[in-house]
């Protein structure tokens, strides 16, 4: 998917754009944008109704997303303030493509070596990128592998905590579809699967 959008990304002025080096929010956009732009806005899933769970084919708009930008005074690195039991301070950024690719990576070098692995391979490494000073010092990525670990419950409860407040901005993928069998209305996830960028004809 990088490869292809850093294709699809036309500039004037000669500047190469990295997508791999894009926040998610903003890889996330710019994916959704390319798709509008490839083959309309209009994309057909199929979806389940919650309320008398029968499947129906519906079309979203893509175009009519919301999408929430950042303020413009915005700046990272982001101070999330004293861990409650270290009291630690801490500073965190957003993830870069760059990092969730690299944390995958990861995992699966851990799930490799170590086939009977319990919880989630990408939990540590996704707070560690994140991390930018503690106590108003840089660690290098061993520091912060090693302080990540070494972290009570507490504390990587309250990062998980803050780390779901910092997702302020990029396009919403919940969408309100009419359930034509009941009439019901209700919030669902908007599915994305090889047809998003793979279009299928009826005929």
């Amino acid at each position: 998917m990088v490869t292809i959008l850093n294709n699809c990304i036309s500039t004037t002025n000669g500047i190469v754009i990295d997508t791999k080096l894009l926040t998610e929010f903003d890889f996330i956009y710019v994916m959704y944008m390319s798709r509008i732009v490839s083959y309309g806005p209009m994309y057909p899933i199929t979806v389940r109704c919650p309320h008398c769970d029968k499947t129906f084919k519906y079309t979203a708009n893509l175009d009519e997303l919301e999408v929430k930008y950042l303020d413009d005074n915005f700046s990272e690195p982001i101070n999330i303030g004293k861990l409650p039991r270290t009291q630690d301070e801490l500073e965190l950024r957003f993830l870069r493509v760059m990092d969730r690719i690299e944390v995958e990576k990861e995992a699966q070098e851990i799930l490799i070596k170590q086939p009977d692995y319990q919880g989630d391979p990408t939990f540590n490494g996704n707070i560690e990128r994140r991390i930018v000073t503690v106590n108003g010092k840089e660690l290098n990525d061993w520091e912060k592998k090693k302080y990540v670990e070494e972290l009570p419950a507490l504390d990587v409860q309250y990062i998980t905590h803050k780390l779901n407040k910092m997702n302020l901005a990029g396009i919403s993928n919940i969408i309100e579809p009419q359930c034509p069998h009941c009439q019901s209305k209700f919030d669902t996830i908007l599915s994305i699967d090889s047809t998003f960028f793979r279009p299928e004809f009826d005929d």
